[in-house]
């Protein structure tokens, strides 16, 4: 069996939120269920010349950073990818219970926070670091096995061998991580009407992607070898959803299919309670348009069906996504 190396092992990554974008700041967070991986991205070309049977040699173009991350949906990590990726919102504070609300217009673009990371050899304190991350793809998936993130990313090009901050001085956000069990799945004809829904009890798995949220600009200009700064880009949206075949709710889709009327689909995570009436929570919901409805397939002996979905404009609240968190984080998540 392959030995990893203790060097490899021991990669982390590691982030500090900025003042200004793009100016490098020291780390104070760490993800505790998040696995954030930084790759190097260029683009290069390499030169021909009659009479040489190799290239003779190439020229670097732009230089910067991809970053993905994959992991649980976890009550207390999702306001800071919410903060760098639809809005930077403050939550409403009742005591200890903290309520986050994200509800980007989907005509008008909304700042976001951004970060400098730090990834490298958390122990031995060597690494690298990029400046002016911002989260471009995000993605929820849902089952009855799992429900987990996956993102990707944007950063400037990278300093390397730098010093980490100590890892000692680097505060992990506190895991409080959704399981399935947890779960419900909700379809409703409009946005308010989520809040009076029944939960499917033949909702198999939801899926719903939103990207293109940054997309870099990259003047020509020897100041700027990477990009000068990431604008905000024309969202691309996709989902899909997995119904039983038999009921009102696959029909319903099907109806939605045939005449084009909106649909309107939420995932929520209740989890353990905080205090009084109040328990951990995510919602996500969506207004979404159903473009095909897809094969039959089985689900341990349930007959289902598949529908694409795309999150879609909501005319009535001007919103395509809303996104609430309920947790304890009552004080401010960045020091």
């Amino acid at each position: 069996m392959p030995q990893t190396d203790i060097y490899y092992a021991l990669l982390g990554t590691q982030m500090g939120l900025e003042v200004t974008p793009g100016t490098q700041v020291a780390a104070t967070r760490r993800m505790a269920t998040l696995s954030i991986e930084v790759s190097p991205e260029v683009t290069h070309t390499l030169y021909d010349a009659q009479g040489v049977l190799v290239p003779v040699g190439g020229v670097l173009g732009s230089e910067m950073c991809s970053w993905t991350a994959k992991g649980p949906l976890d009550y207390n990590e999702l306001p800071y990818l919410m903060n760098i990726f639809l809005a930077s919102v403050a939550p409403t504070i009742a005591t200890t219970v903290a309520t986050w609300v994200w509800g980007p217009s989907a005509t008008a673009d909304a700042a976001t926070d951004s970060w400098s990371l730090e990834w490298g050899n958390q122990g031995a304190g060597l690494g690298f670091q990029a400046s002016l991350a911002k989260m471009t793809d995000f993605t929820i998936k849902a089952n009855k096995k799992t429900v987990e993130v996956d993102i990707k990313g944007l950063a400037k090009s990278y300093t390397q061998g730098t010093t980490m901050t100590t890892p000692g001085t680097v505060t992990s956000v506190a895991k409080r991580s959704a399981a399935p069990r947890e779960l419900n799945f909700y379809i409703a004809p409009s946005l308010t009407g989520l809040d009076s829904a029944t939960a499917l009890t033949r909702g198999y798995a939801l899926e719903l992607t939103v990207g293109g949220r940054y997309v870099a600009n990259e003047p020509v200009n020897r100041l700027t070898p990477d990009f000068a700064n990431l604008v905000p880009g024309k969202l691309k949206t996709s989902g899909k959803v997995t119904v039983g075949s038999y009921g009102t709710v696959a029909p319903d889709l099907r109806q939605a299919l045939q005449d084009g009327s909106l649909r309107f689909v939420r995932l929520e995570a209740k989890g353990p309670l905080i205090a009084g009436t109040d328990f951990y929570n995510i919602m996500i919901d969506a207004c979404v348009t159903v473009t095909k409805p897809g094969n039959w397939n089985d689900q341990t002996g349930v007959a289902a069906q598949e529908y694409d979905l795309v999150p879609t404009l909501d005319p009535t609240s001007n919103l395509f996504t809303r996104v609430t968190v309920v947790n304890t984080q009552a004080t401010a998540i960045w020091p």
